[in-house]
């Protein structure tokens, strides 16, 4: 295991002029093993680069831009020439997430993610990827067995679960398709699941107007941040 890694992510933000960049880098000045890599104020792309010292998730370092600089802010691509995934957990207890995935070295990935809704007092709960991305019946029970193990125990704080880490036997291609799953420890019932699927990696995306809705980036950003308030992801 290397734990001298180092991983890339790309961020769009709305920037429009040098006084919006300083905003930008000042929020992340202040935060350990973040240093940015690439800024372009007219092309409104941010890529930093993350080392082992950084306490953050990625959806926290977009969360921080934000509400400190007050710029909107779409993450755009995770790691460097690898496969990258990502899962979007939801369940029916209210718990809420999302983890992305970056292969780093053979067989070994970079997990990286925050999760709402783990309430450490009414449940133990673990994030492991399982077999199959069959999310249909009562209480995701056609996900099968663990696939791959990710983290025993899920800690909160304020019920909120945030993480970043290193696991071993992981060949993310054969991740594709199958559930991310939060599972109550004590009897195994999985809480929440999603699936994973193929993501960009940095430099890999450049959508600046959804095909589907028409929408440009920001207007898309907007409406997701309204939901995120009502339940905070």
């Amino acid at each position: 295991m290397n734990n001298n890694f180092k991983t890339k992510v790309e961020f769009n933000v709305e920037t429009n002029c040098d006084s919006c960049k300083a905003k930008v880098e000042k929020v992340l000045s202040n935060l350990t093993g973040i240093t940015i890599d690439y800024f372009d104020v007219k092309q409104q792309r941010l890529i930093v680069e993350l080392n082992e010292s950084s306490n953050h998730s990625i959806e926290e370092i977009r969360d921080l831009i934000e509400s400190k600089a007050g710029i909107r802010t779409v993450i755009k691509g995770l790691g460097e020439n690898k496969l990258s995934s990502v899962s979007e957990i939801q369940g029916p207890n209210n718990i809420l997430g999302v983890v992305r995935l970056s292969q780093l070295f053979d067989n070994i990935c970079l997990v990286d993610g925050v999760i709402d809704g783990i309430n450490e007092n009414e449940c133990k709960a673990a994030l492991n990827i399982h077999e199959y991305g069959d999310l249909s019946g009562d209480n995701f029970k056609n996900v099968g067995s663990v696939y791959v193990p990710i983290l025993p125990h899920l800690k909160s704080v304020s019920q909120r679960s945030s993480f970043r880490l290193q696991i071993s036997n992981c060949d993310l291609s054969c991740c594709i398709g199958r559930s991310m799953v939060v599972s109550d420890t004590r009897n195994n019932r999985p809480l929440a699941a999603g699936i994973i699927a193929r993501a960009s990696p940095v430099g890999g995306n450049t959508k600046k107007i959804c095909v589907c809705s028409g929408k440009t980036l920001w207007e898309e950003r907007q409406e997701k941040s309204k939901v995120e308030k009502q339940s905070p992801i």
